[in-house]
């Protein structure tokens, strides 16, 4: 997986930076180098999000943060 691609999965989830950061125990800046950047992210990283297994359940609204 790659930033791009790392990318287009937040955006498809309905995360913000900060909360993709946070899932992933990165600070903001660090994750927001990993979406610029055209190489491979870690292994460890890619394998948490294919299986699902730092998503939350719930779905936010970008603007308000209500579940729906």
């Amino acid at each position: 997986m790659t930033g791009y691609e790392l990318k287009e999965f937040r955006k498809s989830h309905t995360l913000n930076q900060e909360t993709m950061s946070r899932l992933l125990g990165l600070s903001k800046r660090q994750y927001q180098r990993l979406e610029r950047s055209e190489n491979p992210i870690k292994e460890e990283y890619a394998e948490a999000l294919l299986s699902g297994e730092i998503i939350p359940k719930e779905k936010y609204t970008s603007c308000y943060g209500v579940p729906f």
